[in-house]
């Protein structure tokens, strides 16, 4: 490695790497998503990328008063962002199984075939990336990545 990024703080090699990713999934989209998501607030970004993490360990959904809590939003602005997701076909409203006054909240199942084709041009650009990497580098990388990710959920709420 160069020793000419030496002095670039750490957090900004990590957002760098996280936009260079990001990127990757954004040329991803067909011109008509790319034009909806350009649209979207930075908060509703922040809520349906919330939506998403979430989902990864409760596929039911995310209950609407914890999305107001991790968005840091009033319950009446949480649901007034939700209806405006909904109507654009990136999120759906279900009852909860299990408590019929709370609503459960997942990305629309129309989104979802677009969100995997994301995930999946952002992956290559991992893959390609840890190709930079030796053998035992990615191990440990793996490993550094798992930890944080644990330490970040588990101050995040999503265990």
């Amino acid at each position: 490695m160069s020793d000419a990024y030496e002095d670039v703080p750490l957090i900004d090699k990590m957002r760098s790497i996280t936009e260079f990713i990001n990127r990757s999934g954004f040329i991803a989209m067909g011109d008509t998503l790319r034009k909806k998501v350009l649209k979207l607030s930075v908060r509703q970004c922040a809520v349906l990328a919330n939506i998403r993490r979430y989902t990864f360990l409760h596929p039911e959904g995310v209950p609407m008063s914890v999305l107001a809590e991790r968005a840091g939003m009033s319950p009446s602005a949480a649901s007034h962002m939700i209806d405006s997701l909904t109507s654009q076909g990136m999120v759906e409203r279900n009852p909860s199984p299990t408590d019929r006054r709370a609503v459960l909240v997942t990305i629309a199942k129309a989104f979802t075939e677009t969100s995997v084709a994301i995930e999946k041009a952002q992956q290559k650009v991992m893959d390609e990336l840890h190709g930079a990497l030796t053998e035992e580098e990615s191990h440990f990388f793996d490993r550094i990545i798992k930890k944080l990710y644990t330490a970040v959920a588990e101050r995040d709420g999503l265990q």
